[in-house]
């Protein structure tokens, strides 16, 4: 007999999120002592404590890391049945949910997206464009089906498997100094060039630093931006 619903693990998947039950409790629409008897019954019913109790936060123990991924596959699963069956034809298959990195999702996707719509009657997949780190989690949280992106993975609950290969180039301004000279660059130069760069937790600028930073040190900041095509008009 199953005693655990799933209304108790969306509870802890919220309390988890947002770190106490005061927090959590507008996201489930419950009272703050509704949410924290939930947690409660829950923790009753597994004979376990899945948070340690620090002030007034709630932090997540061992137990409770080991439930976290299982409860969220869960609430998925049942989301997924629920969407199926409130569509107008329950025969119809969901589509699958992608996210991607900005790059691959910007100038690549969508050319896929669009021969895939062509020679296939299922509804199109729908997709959640973020940089490299935002994929990761949204995959490992099981808010995506599966990730394509442009950086290095190493979260060792998912399965990564190289499938296309591109290059970067480093592009300025016509006027732009350095592309005066009618010369290869010294790594001198570049050094103290200022340069525009993806955000932090982009798999782009992973590359960029995994490239450049062994043969320059550092890099010269002169603006950071979470869109390719940004820095291309920055530039």
């Amino acid at each position: 007999m199953i005693r655990i619903s799933l209304r108790q693990l969306e509870v802890f998947v919220a309390v988890c999120n947002a770190g106490s039950t005061t927090a959590a409790a507008p996201v489930v629409s419950l009272s703050q002592s509704a949410t924290s008897a939930a947690i409660n019954e829950l923790e009753s019913l597994l004979n376990t404590r899945l948070f340690d109790r620090v002030g007034k936060r709630l932090v997540l123990n061992g137990f409770g890391e080991t439930l976290l991924p299982q409860a969220r596959q869960l609430l998925s699963t049942a989301s997924q049945i629920e969407q199926q069956f409130n569509t107008a034809n329950p025969a119809i298959k969901l589509g699958l949910r992608i996210s991607s990195s900005t790059t691959i999702g910007t100038y690549y996707l969508p050319r896929l997206l669009s021969r895939f719509s062509t020679t296939n009657s299922l509804p199109t997949p729908s997709v959640h464009i973020a940089n490299t780190a935002e994929v990761i989690a949204k995959v490992s949280g099981f808010d995506a089906d599966f990730g394509l992106i442009e950086g290095h993975c190493t979260n060792p609950d998912l399965f990564v498997e190289p499938w296309f290969k591109d290059e970067l180039v480093v592009v300025c301004a016509p006027t732009y100094p350095l592309n005066q000279l009618g010369r290869k660059l010294t790594f001198k130069e570049l050094r103290a060039a200022r340069w525009l760069l993806r955000e932090g937790g982009s798999g782009t600028r992973e590359s960029v630093e995994s490239a450049l930073i062994p043969h320059l040190n550092t890099l010269v900041c002169a603006g950071e931006f979470s869109n390719s095509e940004a820095i291309k008009q920055a530039a």
